[in-house]
């Protein structure tokens, strides 16, 4: 890449919760089972089925953000994210948007230039989506065991700027969060992905290039070569005059390339409001003061 340009990286990690059940029903939380056994009208999104909150969910939520340096709000509310894609029935997402649950973190990160703080933006709730399968015999399958699975999302600030530090975040975030017992973090099992938004500005400038999304990165491979080549392939765009579509991208580990998904969505193509079938809800002093007292030890700590 050329050094007229520096590079802007900011990640959005999704990470599954170790509870026994699903966010909004009483389905098993499990990896490895048949297809399309652990689901009821709730997490299928069936006429009529209305959600009810995990509070174990809640607890895991705000230990994580304890963990990470974030302030955990007393008032928090779900939000009505709308989308079609084929592993999710019900046409839509219940997430935290306008009111998320932790918010203003950080974490240090050890790399070959030294020591860094990456800033982390906020932490929220959300349900996880069902699973596509693919079999060039049988076409595409869905199973919808996933659908329902608690997920947090945790979203950093644009302060990563090279691939080895954005791998640095991720393996640091893993063992926090590993730590905690919130998550088991196994990427090979989907249960910590990534996604990677990459912006390139001219070295000096203070203003954000057009980003580019890498989506669903699911080992620290993965992450670090996709990121590597897509901020070659936005320079050598920019250094042709040509330029840069705010868009989601895929990483094809064989092909060693990004292929383009789609049109970045915005937050207004999502049509977001607030959950109509769940109230907001108020944290007590004593709830939080309760959490934070059954933090482990953390990574740092130990070492």
């Amino acid at each position: 890449m050329s050094k007229a340009y520096e590079m802007v990286i900011g990640l959005e990690t999704h990470v599954e919760l170790r509870t026994r059940s699903k966010v909004f029903c009483a389905c098993p939380n499990v990896f490895g089972a048949e297809p399309n056994t652990h689901v009821c009208p709730v997490c299928m999104g069936l006429p009529g089925a209305l959600p009810v909150f995990n509070a174990q969910v809640l607890r895991y939520a705000a230990m994580a953000g304890m963990a990470l340096g974030c302030h955990v709000h007393h008032r928090s509310r779900f939000d009505r994210k709308n989308y079609f894609y084929p592993d999710l029935p019900k046409a839509y997402q219940i997430s935290q948007f306008y009111r998320p649950l932790c918010e203003g973190g950080a974490l240090t990160i050890q790399t070959s230039q030294g020591e860094k703080r990456v800033g982390i933006t906020r932490i929220h709730i959300e349900e996880d989506a069902g699973k596509l399968l693919h079999d060039e015999a049988n076409g595409t399958a869905l199973d919808m065991n996933r659908c329902g699975v608690p997920l947090i999302e945790i979203v950093s600030e644009p302060d990563i700027r090279s691939a080895e530090e954005a791998v640095a975040y991720l393996r640091k975030l893993r063992a926090i969060l590993t730590y905690t017992g919130v998550s088991d973090c196994r990427m090979n099992e989907g249960s910590m992905r990534c996604d990677g938004n990459v912006s390139l500005r001219r070295r000096g400038a203070t203003e954000f290039g057009t980003k580019t999304e890498l989506k669903n990165m699911n080992s620290f491979k993965n992450l670090h070569d996709g990121l590597a080549y897509e901020i070659c392939r936005q320079a050598e765009v920019l250094e042709e005059g040509g330029q840069i579509y705010q868009e989601t991208r895929h990483w094809d580990p064989t092909m060693k390339h990004t292929i383009v998904m789609r049109v970045k969505e915005t937050a207004d193509d999502y049509r977001l409001f607030p959950e109509p079938d769940l109230a907001p809800y108020d944290l007590t002093d004593e709830f939080i003061e309760g959490v934070r007292a059954k933090l482990p030890e953390l990574p740092d700590q130990k070492a």
